[in-house]
Order: C-alpha cells, then sequence, then structure tokens
C-alpha cells in the first residue's frame, strides 16, 4: 500500500535532481577533453571519468532514499575526486595540474568512507584524526612526487625540478605514512565491529573488509599483479575494485541491514521538534528508513483494526507480499504499525527501532486528541449548566412570582380590609380565608425550597430524601437504600438525589412502567446508584425533557459516570459517584 502522495516534490529531492543533471554534463564534458596519453592509456583517460560517474550515481540515490546519513553525500565528493584525477589526461595545463596534484585523494575519500560507514559520521577522535592525517598523505605528501618528477610537456606543467631522487624519497614517505594510516583505520574497524551484534557484524564486516582491500590495491597491487604476471590488467584490477566500493557501500546502506543509529538519532530530533500530526510523523519515518513508500498506520480506538492517516481502515499485508509490516506499542499496549517494503529494508529489527519511536509519538498525540476532546466536552458541559442554572432562577423567580408574591398581596389586601372595617359577622371568614391563604403560601414556599434543596436530604441524608421522594410518586417503587451511609459529602448526596429524582420524573413521565426499583449502594469508594423500570424503554440521552444530558454534566464535575440501557422491555439506569 503506497503512501499517499501530496503532489509536492520535497526541496532536497529536487536539488539533488538538479545535482545529478550537472553530474550527467560534467563527466561528459571531462570525456570530451581527455585523450589516451602517456599516464595510462585507456583505463586512465576513460576508467576514472566512468569510476567517478559511478560513486556520484551511488551517492545520489544513497543520499535520496537516506537523507539522514552522511555516507550518500561523501560518495558524491569522491567521485568528484576521481573526476578531478581523470584531468590529468587532458590537453589544458589548468586541469591537467589539478588532475596531477589530486592524484590520491581518492584513496583518502576511500579511507573517510571506512571511518564513517554505516552512518556517513566520524565516531571518536581517533577517526577524525586518521581521516585528518589521510588527506595530509593524499594532498601534502604527495607534493615531492609531482614536484621533482620529470614528466614530458605538458605534463610537466606543476614540475618544479627535476630531481627523480627527490621524488622518489617523497613516495616512500607517503607510502610508509599512508601505510600506518591504514593499520591504524584497520584497528578501529575491528573495535567498532565488536560493539555491533553477531547480526551486524555478518553483514558490515565483509563490506569494511573489501574497502580495506580497495585501498591497500593502489599502492600494493600493482607490484602483486605484475608478480603474477598480469601488469597490463594491473590497472583495470585497481580501477574495478575501487568501482566496487560505492556499489557495495551504498547497497548496504539502501538494504537496512544494521540499526541505523544515527538515523534515528536524527529521526528523535525530528519527532520531538515537529507539530506531531500524523502526517509529518509518517514522513519521518519514511525518511528515516529510506523507503518512500513506507506508511504509519495507528490502532483504531475500538482495536479492532488499523487507520492510516486518512482514517480510512487498512489491512496489513500478507506474508508473501513485498510489503511488509512490524507492531509498534507503548509498553504493552499496541498502538499501530508500520508498513514498509521489504526489498528495501529486510531487517524489521531496523524497521521496528524506528517505530518504538513513533510509537511514542503517536502515543503522544493519542493524549492530546484525548485531552484536546475532553477540553471541549468540559467547555460543552460548563455551557450546559449554566444555562441549567439560568432556566433554574428563571423558574424560581417565576414561581415566586406568580405564586408566593400573589398569595402574600392577597393577604396583604385581606389584612387591610380587616383592619379599616370594624369587627363584625363577616369577620371569622375574612380571618379563615385568610388562614387558608397563609398556609397555601407556606405549602408553595415549602414547595419552592423543596425544589432547590430538599429538606430532608439537608436534616436527614441521601437515604431519608430519597424515601420520602419515593413514597409521594404515582407509582409503585421496589427501593433499597440499606447500603446508603448515614451521611456523604454534601455535593454526592444532592447530585445522588437529583439523578434519582430526574430518573423517576422520566419513569413516570415518558416510560409508562408499573414497577421500578431503585438502589442505592456503596461500592469500595463509590455511590452506586441503579433505577430499572419495566415501561417500553427508548430512552435516549438526546430525548426530548429525559434531561439525561444534564445529569451526565452534574456526574462528569464529580468524576462520576451514567450509563442507560434499554431492556425487552424497561429502561436500566446505573450511575456512579466517588464518595470517599
Amino acid at each position: 500500500m503506497p503512501r499517499p502522495r501530496t503532489g509536492v516534490i520535497p526541496p532536497l529531492q529536487v536539488a539533488l535532481a538538479q545535482l545529478a543533471a550537472v553530474w550527467v554534463a560534467g563527466v561528459a564534458i571531462v570525456v570530451a577533453l581527455v585523450r589516451e596519453g602517456p599516464l595510462g592509456g585507456v583505463a586512465l583517460a576513460y576508467g576514472f571519468p566512468l569510476v567517478a560517474a559511478l560513486y556520484a550515481g551511488a551517492g545520489l540515490l544513497a543520499w535520496w532514499r537516506r537523507p539522514a546519513n552522511r555516507l550518500g553525500p561523501l560518495l558524491v565528493v569522491g567521485g568528484a575526486a576521481f573526476l578531478c584525477v581523470s584531468l590529468a589526461n587532458t590537453d589544458v595545463p589548468a586541469l591537467i595540474a589539478v588532475g596531477t596534484v589530486t592524484a590520491t585523494v581518492p584513496v583518502a575519500v576511500v579511507v573517510h568512507l571506512l571511518h564513517t560507514f554505516p552512518g556517513g559520521r566520524l565516531r571518536g577522535r581517533a577517526s577524525t584524526a586518521a581521516v585528518l592525517a589521510i588527506y595530509v598523505v593524499a594532498l601534502v605528501l604527495q607534493i615531492p612526487i609531482w614536484a621533482f618528477t620529470p614528466e614530458p610537456p605538458p605534463f610537466d606543467v606543476v614540475l618544479v625540478s627535476p630531481r627523480p631522487d627527490l621524488a622518489a624519497a617523497g613516495a616512500y614517505v607517503q607510502q610508509v605514512c599512508g601505510a600506518v594510516v591504514v593499520l591504524v583505520t584497520v584497528g578501529l574497524l575491528v573495535r567498532r565491529l565488536s560493539e555491533y551484534g553477531l547480526g551486524q557484524r555478518r553483514v558490515l564486516a565483509p563490506v569494511l573488509a573489501y574497502g580495506v582491500l580497495a585501498v591497500l590495491a593502489i599502492p600494493l597491487g600493482g607490484r602483486l599483479l605484475r608478480q603474477l604476471g598480469l601488469g597490463d590488467d594491473a590497472v583495470w584490477i585497481q580501477l574495478g575494485l575501487l568501482a566496487g566500493v560505492p556499489v557495495v557501500f551504498a547497497a548496504v546502506v539502501l538494504r537496512g541491514g544494521f540499526a541505523p543509529t544515527r538515523e534515528l538519532s536524527a529521526f528523535v530530533t525530528s519527532v520531538t521538534s515537529s507539530s506531531g500530526s500524523r502526517d509529518e510523523l509518517e514522513q519521518a519515518v519514511a525518511t528515516t528508513l529510506g523507503d518512500p513508500s513506507a506508511t504509519l498506520l495507528h490502532r483504531s480506538p475500538d482495536h479492532s483494526g488499523y487507520l492510516d492517516t486518512t482514517g480510512t481502515v487498512v489491512a496489513l499485508p500478507a506474508l508473501d507480499e513485498d510489503r511488509a509490516a512490524v507492531s509498534i506499542a507503548v509498553g504493552d499496549r499496541p498502538v499501530g504499525a508500520v508498513v514498509y517494503d521489504s526489498r528495501l529494508n529486510d531487517d524489521s529489527e531496523a524497521v521496528a527501532a524506528v517505530g518504538r519511536v513513533a510509537a511514542i509519538a503517536l502515543d503522544r498525540q493519542r493524549l492530546a486528541d484525548e485531552v484536546s476532546e475532553s477540553r471541549r466536552a468540559l467547555r460543552e458541559a460548563s455551557s450546559r449548566l449554566l444555562s441549567a442554572a439560568d432556566r433554574e432562577r428563571r423558574r424560581i423567580a417565576r414561581d415566586l412570582h406568580d405564586g408566593l408574591q400573589v398569595s402574600l398581596v392577597r393577604l396583604s389586601m385581606q389584612a387591610h380590609q380587616l383592619a379599616q372595617e370594624p369587627l363584625g359577622a363577616e369577620s371569622p371568614a375574612v380571618v379563615a380565608r385568610m388562614a387558608a391563604d397563609v398556609d397555601e403560601a407556606a405549602a408553595a414556599l415549602r414547595g419552592l425550597v423543596n425544589g432547590v434543596m430538599p429538606a430532608p436530604l439537608v436534616e436527614r441524608g441521601l437515604a431519608a430524601a430519597v424515601q420520602e421522594l419515593a413514597h409521594n410518586l404515582p407509582v409503585r417503587i421496589q427501593l433499597d437504600v440499606d447500603g446508603v451511609p448515614a451521611r456523604l459529602p454534601a455535593p454526592v448526596e444532592s447530585t445522588a438525589y437529583f439523578v434519582v429524582a430526574e430518573a423517576l420524573t422520566n419513569v413516570i413521565k415518558h416510560a409508562g412502567a408499573r414497577n421500578v426499583a431503585v438502589s442505592l449502594r456503596t461500592d469500595g469508594s463509590a455511590l452506586v446508584i441503579e433505577v430499572v423500570d419495566d415501561g417500553r424503554g427508548g430512552t435516549s440521552e438526546g430525548g426530548s425533557g429525559s434531561g439525561l444530558r444534564g445529569l451526565r454534566d452534574r456526574l462528569d464535575v464529580l468524576g462520576g459516570t451514567l450509563t442507560v440501557a434499554d431492556g425487552a422491555p424497561g429502561t436500566r439506569l446505573r450511575a456512579t459517584l466517588p464518595c470517599a
């Protein structure tokens, strides 16, 4: 399953494509300029440009696939060194000078590659010193050779004085120093290989051994080949060994046959500095693996399958396909999978190492999404609670205005009438009406207070308040409140009471039930409320007049939960409230 394309080519790929075009043109120009000369015939004239093109091509490919690995750019530099050497076989004096001065730089570049393989970066001061030393050997210790070796025109452009003795002495010093650097390099490589696991050593050891052989083939190969009677083919064999270096090195880098610790470090940096979006994370995974088709899947919320960055459910590839998948997890909890091209990365452990970092980023994104969703739900719940509080205040104001205030005004008028008229036969009737109005006002006031906060709840606790509520309702209620402590925290008691009251109100108004069972009990540190009826069911949170959303908001404030399930027949409401 290829990764979705955005239609936009990354800037690095554009730059590499332009660099490749420049290389093609450069190699074509050099091939047109070189000729078979006294410095080596066809092999040196055309072999070096071809080897240069091979280094550049392998380097550009590795650079494209593994941007975080510096081996690709170093291979391109190696190609440039070989191209410079080939300039010695032109007819242009300035170019001949460049080719003569850089004659042994390709050997230094190969040693540099050995020290940086496979991550593309120098490791430690010893490697840095060895690489600096080999460039000194290739450039500085090369000076006596080209300055004192007599050459026929026009190849004597850099000749200072024809002193073969000094040239021979300089060549001897250069060979000795170069041999020392190569021996140090071999020692460092052996020590480095011991730091890898057995599987990684099986991949890296042959590659590094081949690189060392290619380096030794330059100073020692010609003499050995001449002793074997292959003197005429010595240059071709040496060039062949050097030409194999970029092929082998780039192949191993692209194959992914080792743990990409350097690239993994770069991946961690890119993940921690990015915005955390799944698209950016997938792009970082693809770049680190050197696989543009790599995709990052995440587990669906119900853990039934995997989703891509667009939210589409996708299946993991089969075992016999060219695509492979590595599951990723945080601890023991699966969070996703990395799907990649097994032809480019046949080491699943390397992919798993990248996946473990991606798993943490995916889980971080999941937590961020959950926090964002919780904040959104909290804002909505707060808004609903404010609206409910406003509605309750308006109801209280309306009840006071239309009920209790009217009764008090009527009592005031009757009192004025009684005070202004002399006592007579109608006085007892007026007093009786006043007493009835006082009782009515008192009842209205008790009802209003009970609606705001029932007196039994304040005075005697939750169990007593629920018992009185159930006693006054026109439906048969089976009540079980024996498991409720005498007193609970006031917010818990008031919330629990209103949950029961709202549930029973819904049953009476909408369910048409004949029997209702109400149970309140403590379960550990939580108060559990269950209301079960035998009505018609069909209760939903969004139902008109149900008020269940308001109950859920009340419970959310205290960290409680509410579940409503339709039965056959009837409805079961279950609420839990922390009550520690």
